[in-house]
Parts: C-alpha cells; sequence; structure tokens
C-alpha cells in the first residue's frame, strides 16, 4: 500500500508541470527555465494557475533546481524528488487537507487515469495531466489552492533545506490499526493481490485500490492521516 501513498500526491501534484511542445514531447526549461501555464485563457482555473506558475517562476532557488534537467524524465525525476522530500516538513493541517483535495479530485477522473495515479512511472503523462485539471476545474477554487500551495511550499521546504517532521511512531501504529480495520477477509486478500503486480492490474482494480486507499486514510484522525502519509513520503 505505501508504494501508492508515496506517489499519490507527488505524482498527482506534477501534473501542474506539463507542457506538450510544439513538436512533441514536454516542453523543458533548457533556456529560460521558466514554467508555462498548460491551462489555456479560458480555463475557470487559469488566472489561479498562471498565479502559481509565476509565484514558482520567481523563486530563483526553485527554477535552478528544476531547471537543471535536460530530458522529460530528467525533469520529473527532479521535481518528484523535491516534492517527496519538501512534503516531509510541512505541518499536518497542510498534508490532511492534500489528501482530501486528492480524493476529491480522484472521483472525478476516468478510470484509466485514477489508474495511472496507482502505477509507479518515470515520465510525464499528457492525458493525465489534461484529467487532472479537468477534475480540478469542477471542484471549488479551494482545491486547487490546496493543491498548488502544497507543491509550492514542498519545493521550498526542499531547497531552503527546512527540518524533516519526525513520524509520530504511536500515531503510525494507530494508523495501520485503522487499515486493518478496513480491510480484512476478501477486501484485504483484493488489496493485496493487486499491490503485488499494479502494474499488471486491470484498470478498474488499479483505480478502486488508490480510490480506496486515500479514502481510508480521509476517514482516519488527522494525526494517523499525517503519520502515515510522512512515512511513506520517508521511504
Amino acid at each position: 500500500m505505501k508504494k501508492i501513498l508515496i506517489a499519490l500526491a507527488v505524482i498527482a501534484g506534477l501534473a501542474f508541470f506539463y507542457k506538450q511542445s510544439q513538436n512533441g514531447g514536454v516542453a523543458l526549461p533548457f533556456m529560460s527555465a521558466k514554467l508555462v501555464n498548460p491551462l489555456p485563457p479560458g480555463s475557470a482555473l487559469y488566472t489561479e494557475h498562471q498565479a502559481f506558475v509565476d509565484k514558482v517562476n520567481s523563486n530563483d532557488k526553485i527554477v535552478s533546481k528544476f531547471g537543471s534537467a535536460i530530458s522529460s524524465k530528467g525533469l520529473f525525476g527532479n521535481l518528484k524528488a523535491m516534492q517527496q522530500r519538501g512534503a516531509q516538513s510541512l505541518p499536518r493541517k497542510q498534508i490532511v487537507a492534500m489528501n482530501k483535495a486528492m480524493v476529491a479530485i480522484m472521483v472525478r477522473l476516468p478510470e484509466q487515469s485514477c489508474a495511472k495515479l496507482a502505477r509507479p512511472r518515470d515520465d510525464f503523462d499528457e492525458q493525465l495531466t489534461t484529467d487532472m485539471l479537468a477534475a480540478l476545474e469542477r471542484l471549488p477554487l479551494k482545491h486547487h489552492k490546496t493543491m498548488t500551495d502544497f507543491i509550492y511550499d514542498a519545493m521550498v521546504a526542499d531547497v531552503e533545506n527546512m527540518a524533516i517532521i519526525p513520524v509520530n511512531e504511536a500515531n503510525y501504529q494507530a494508523a495501520l490499526l485503522d487499515l486493518q480495520y478496513t480491510y480484512h477477509g476478501s477486501s484485504a486478500e483484493k488489496m493485496n493481490r493487486i499491490m503485488s503486480n499494479l502494474q499488471g492490474a486491470s484498470d478498474e482494480d488499479a483505480c478502486w485500490a488508490v480510490n480506496s486507499l486515500m479514502t481510508a486514510a480521509e476517514k482516519m484522525p488527522a494525526q494517523n492521516t499525517e503519520a502515515l502519509m510522512r512515512h511513506s513520503w520517508s521511504r
């Protein structure tokens, strides 16, 4: 289950950095080292997302770190590492809010894109990006702010080398008990079967696993959700 938790907030957040170039593939910051807004001007989120892009582009430390990539996979890897490291420095309130936003988004994704969130990958995905942003457009603006604040603050925490908040072991063990209460019998067997072969699982099964796990985490007491996520990101 931890494989999903490690990737979810990180991988989903990287959709905000995708830009299809005119020649195909991902437009990288080779020359300008600046992000671009992947949303069209007519989008309901265009203004808010442009503010996020401008904020990222105005931080020289962030731009310098992700701008060193020379391939789309390199950029993806840089951003993923920054997010996973930086997320460990964020407060409980922000982690719990991010989890809730992800649950709201996932139920609005087509099954294929939902399943992609469960599967490990090393590069951007245009369709997932499109579907993620389309889901956000159908949600209140607070969810976009939750996502973009999390992404930006995690990058700041990474480049500023902010202190990592340690996992509360008692809360982590309580979170594991919560999961045991959620998954037992046939549901536990189903989850274990899917998680043992995510790449080979059907889209339906992979989507069920990721939705079910994040919903279970959302229903936990906040301190348990926090501990579960911190533990996952530290691995």
